[in-house]
């Protein structure tokens, strides 16, 4: 999501508005803030499309390999090299956030 301007508990309650029944979609341990710039330096596009949620971004233009394996191969180490980027920051809720849990305070435990 867009996070520009925001404060910390601003950006943990648009996180918690995304929680759902489905897998994977019942709690937050974590989120990485990745700066656009980051992004463009690996050529992947950014678009900022407000679905489903306001404030929802896409990253899109992954390059592909010539097959399903090499092609995972290639955005793993994207991701990789993304994780290790000096401007990619870590940000940890003081708790998980979890789909029925009222509102911890989120975002003390930076990185």
């Amino acid at each position: 999501m867009h996070t520009t301007g925001l404060a910390q508990e601003e950006i943990w309650s648009i996180g918690r508005q995304t929680l759902g029944a489905g897998p994977g979609r019942t709690q937050i341990h974590g989120r990485a803030d990745v700066p656009v710039f980051a992004l463009k330096e690996k050529d992947l596009r950014v678009v900022r499309d407000n679905a489903p949620f306001d404030r929802h971004t896409s990253v899109t233009n992954w390059p592909r390999g010539k097959d399903a394996d090499e092609t995972k191969q290639i955005w793993k180490q994207i991701c990789l090299e993304l994780s290790q980027h000096p401007a990619v920051k870590l940000a940890l809720p003081s708790s998980a956030i979890t789909l029925d849990a009222k509102s911890p305070s989120d975002g003390q435990g930076q990185t």
